[in-house]
């Protein structure tokens, strides 16, 4: 079978071309293709220049040295780079950091946080004429601590009986 080379319009026998292409073409189909359009235009294939420039348009030899020698002149050094700090890979075996919590306190209520880290509420209950308070996880539902403490009420009361002034604002009387 005979084959059409596209590029130099020779008929080649199949098994032959690609031997043609390599020793006729060897820089590929399509570099060769443009190279055989810009012979047909009277154009230079080794100055690659854009249609409708000619060489008479390039600079002058002398021009590109000076233009090298005041890039090379002006061009600053290179900044320095600061050395990065390499940090250790976590490892999946690694245990996360430890949580700071707050520990469970009273001051008019409990504040804090519970063993797994949950904010505490304070519970305040009578049983058998005792007043306890008690700090309670509402997300885990447990009890953290209990304590009996004085029943603010029933001492308001009595000083609001024995006549405590009119006007003087109490911020203890908000339970």
């Amino acid at each position: 079978m005979i084959v059409l080379c596209v590029i130099c319009e020779k008929n080649i026998e199949e098994n032959a071309y690609a031997a043609h292409m390599q020793a006729e073409h060897p820089e590929g189909q399509l570099a060769s293709l443009q190279k055989k359009r810009l012979i047909k235009q009277n154009i230079s294939p080794a100055a690659g220049l854009p249609p409708g420039i000619s060489e008479a348009d390039l600079p002058d030899q002398e021009f590109l040295k000076t233009v090298a020698e005041i890039e090379n002149s002006q061009t600053p050094a290179p900044p320095t780079l600061k050395p990065q700090e390499e940090k250790p890979p976590i490892s999946p075996t690694t245990p996360p950091p430890a949580v700071s919590r707050k520990p469970v306190k009273l001051t008019y209520k409990y504040e804090g946080e519970c063993e797994k880290g949950h904010p505490v509420s304070t519970l305040e209950i009578d049983i058998s004429g005792s007043h306890h308070v008690i700090a309670y996880c509402t997300v885990c539902k447990i009890q953290c601590l209990e304590r009996e403490v004085a029943d603010l009420r029933e001492k308001l009361a009595k000083e609001a009986a024995n006549g405590v002034k009119k006007g003087k604002k109490n911020a203890s009387t908000n339970i």
